[in-house]
């Protein structure tokens, strides 16, 4: 008989909540699967010099996240937003898909995967520190 086992997608075992920290104390990694016929076969870590990051001014975005010195972060017509939250346990954990609206006034980091075009594709929000 199999059993089955909890997975926590988007958490690390080092992702604790440190109030003498300016900024997270994890650096997230975002990685491309590749699937055959359903399977996972490799994984592709996009590289660092793929992602912009920083503290997102606190007005509406549309096409573009405006940054306090710093260029502003274009986003892909269908970029996709991560909500980051704490868990009980005080750590960092996948919340929800979110929308552009959820990266407002928030710590994000945004990768430009598909490297086509300089549009950012994928934005991680972290949570308000509390």
């Amino acid at each position: 008989m199999l059993t089955a086992k909890k997975v926590e997608y988007l958490e690390h075992p080092d992702a604790e909540f440190d109030d003498e920290e300016t900024a997270f104390p994890v650096n997230w990694k975002v990685y491309e699967l590749k699937l055959t016929n359903g399977k996972l076969k490799d994984l592709i870590k996009i590289e660092d010099e793929d992602c912009k990051n920083g503290v997102a001014k606190n007005q509406r975005i549309s096409d573009s996240i405006s940054v306090e010195d710093k260029d502003p972060v274009f986003l892909a017509d269908d970029v996709v937003v991560y909500v980051l939250k704490f868990n009980d346990k005080n750590k960092l954990t996948f919340d929800k898909v979110g929308v552009k609206n959820d990266i407002r006034g928030r710590y994000f980091e945004a990768y430009d995967v598909y490297d086509d075009d300089g549009d950012f594709d994928i934005v991680v929000v972290f949570p308000a520190r509390r």
